[in-house]
């Protein structure tokens, strides 16, 4: 039987998540380019954040920021004050830049970042923008089709109707070329998708920028770009917080006595990682809206001893899955993460062996793993791959493990305020 928790409450702060990675980075990058000086006030910075911020100063462009505001001042589309522009390990920014750099890029202008960004493929990205040139400005500076690359000639640019893509690996290569497209065409676009993973981040982009007033229709896997549009700043609020580390809170509270203090908004967000919450109240967690200040938490044992997910929505916190094991599911299958494998780290593999480590069975294919309580070890050193995402969901097997977490301040990379709520609330 379902029992509500009364005690004690425990309140996750607004004020403490970042902003959301995912829409800030895209925004500033949309406002830099406007033909006004745009004011965002009320900002938290992460380490992906600062990285478009310094990228966009080495554009040209004039930013001035404090911890909570920041303004960007209109300045030449194409002037450039550096030319080398430091990524460090930001996928988001990496991609933007790329595109930019091979569509629109000064000669001599280098992207460069950190030994994980170039693992990272970028085949796709580089593939799709050579459909919208007709030469290659660029060259590869150490792999091909990898970071770090150099633009040795100017930009020539050939505009279809029609442009065939294939986003394998990530669906950041589409979500970037669809904010830099309004810099280059003002004539109708369809682009055809043959295969994407992460739909929800191109539905948050396209959404995002009819708040801009580009009206992009998407509809499966065509995207139709408008011939006709003036880029507009929205005067309604653009960014929310990063909902997308509320399930993190969440799961920390899971077999703990609470009631939950988050915003109810959660639940509509943009963000479709919130999805995961469906998952929860599917297994009989009861997480509903109460309020507009809080979410009802009810305290429950899962009904559900075997549980397989598709991902696919839910690609980042689905690395939260696993600990419903902690939580009387026997086995879990989460499949349809193959761009696990192109991440900040291996994902599949890295969690493939730390959960060992907990005394997990576990087995793993390129776009699956599976998962089953052994016996559970008291004693475990885990290692998180300078991965951020294998602090987040490593750290809630601390309710039932004594463990060790090496290089936890990985964190600061997306949620910097994490750890220190968890331990004081």
């Amino acid at each position: 039987m379902n029992q509500l928790i009364k005690i004690p409450k425990v309140h996750i702060s607004q004020s403490l998540l970042p902003e959301s990675k995912s829409i800030l980075i895209r925004v500033l990058f949309i406002t830099a380019f406007l033909n006004r000086s745009t004011t965002l006030t009320k900002i938290n910075f992460n380490e992906d954040i600062k990285v478009m911020i310094t990228a966009l100063k080495q554009l040209g462009k004039t930013i001035y920021y404090t911890p909570s505001q920041l303004t960007i001042h209109n300045t030449n589309i194409h002037t450039t004050l550096a030319n080398t522009i430091q990524l460090k390990n930001s996928g988001i920014t990496a991609r933007i830049m790329c595109v930019f750099a091979m569509l629109l890029g000064k000669k001599n202008l280098t992207l460069i970042g950190t030994k994980q960004l170039y693992k990272r493929p970028f085949k796709e990205t580089i593939k799709i923008c050579s459909k919208l040139l007709r030469n290659n400005p660029i060259c590869f500076l150490k792999h091909r089709n990898q970071l770090p690359i150099k633009v040795i000639h100017t930009p020539q640019l050939k505009l279809p109707k029609i442009l065939h893509i294939t986003c394998k690996y990530s669906s950041q290569t589409l979500t970037a070329l669809l904010i830099i497209l309004p810099l280059i065409i003002k004539k109708k676009l369809t682009i055809k998708i043959k295969q994407v993973v992460s739909v929800p981040y191109i539905k948050l982009v396209t959404t995002l920028l009819k708040k801009f007033n580009i009206n992009i229709i998407y509809n499966s896997n065509i995207v139709i770009y408008p011939g006709k549009y003036k880029l507009k700043t929205p005067i309604t609020k653009l960014i929310e917080k990063d909902n997308s580390a509320v399930p993190y809170y969440i799961f920390n509270r899971l077999d703990k006595a609470c009631r939950l203090q988050i915003s109810s908004k959660t639940l509509t967000s943009t963000q479709k990682e919130i999805k995961i919450i469906k998952i929860l109240n599917s297994l009989g967690f009861k997480l509903t809206p109460h309020a507009p200040t809080h979410l009802k938490c009810y305290r429950h044992t899962p009904n559900v001893k075997y549980l397989t997910v598709n991902c696919s929505e839910i690609i980042d916190t689905a690395m939260l899955l696993p600990t419903l094991i902690i939580n009387n599911v026997k086995k879990i299958k989460l499949y349809n993460i193959y761009n696990w494998n192109f991440k900040e780290c291996k994902r599949i593999t890295a969690l493939n062996k730390e959960l060992k480590k907990l005394g997990l069975k576990t087995k793993k294919g390129n776009n699956w793993i599976k998962i089953h309580c052994y016996k559970l070890r008291n004693n475990a050193i885990i290692d998180t791959y300078k991965d951020h995402r294998m602090v987040l969901s490593m750290f809630q097997y601390s309710n039932k493990c004594n463990i060790v977490i090496n290089n936890p301040n990985n964190i600061k990379k997306t949620f910097p305020n994490f750890l220190k709520q968890c331990l004081t609330s």
